[in-house]
């Protein structure tokens, strides 16, 4: 009887040990899934100050160009999506990864923007330098469209 008794404490172990494996598991999926959804990290597994910040220069970007509507068109420039990206950004963006992987309808997706955006600015601004980002994004915005992202930016 004392067998069979320390034979089902140890399975009763052995199944709550996978469980509590298991649930950990679980919870740590969600982590990272939720990590995903909070933030665009590029090139990095973990969240730094330089990814952040980046983070939210981007978000400043938006909230500026097209206070985060996907579908916003400039119809004067032909500036499209939440970033207000032209025809020319995603034809340089597909020179840039060597292959056609972005078309126009691409504007209109905010995480697909972003995507376009990051590979201009890795490609153009290796160094991540923000008044330059800010140049790249909008070459003919000039100091006031750079005080608009900045001061976006501060908030």
């Amino acid at each position: 009887m004392n067998c069979f008794k320390n034979i089902l404490i140890a399975f009763v172990g052995f199944i709550l040990f996978g469980w509590i494996v298991c649930l950990q598991m679980q919870i740590n999926a969600l982590r990272s899934k939720a990590n995903r959804q909070i933030t665009y990290v590029i090139d990095k597994d973990t969240i730094d100050a330089d990814s952040i910040r980046w983070n939210n220069l981007i978000n400043a970007i938006i909230e500026v160009e097209s206070e985060g509507k996907i579908d916003a068109v400039n119809d004067a420039s032909g500036a499209t999506g939440v970033i207000q990206l032209m025809p020319i950004a995603i034809k340089d963006c597909n020179r840039i990864i060597g292959k056609k992987k972005y078309g126009l309808n691409d504007r209109y997706s905010k995480d697909r923007s972003i995507e376009i955006f990051n590979i201009i600015q890795r490609h153009y601004n290796p160094q991540r330098d923000i008044h330059k980002a800010i140049k790249i994004q909008n070459p003919n915005g000039g100091k006031r469209y750079e005080t608009r992202v900045i001061k976006r930016l501060k908030k």
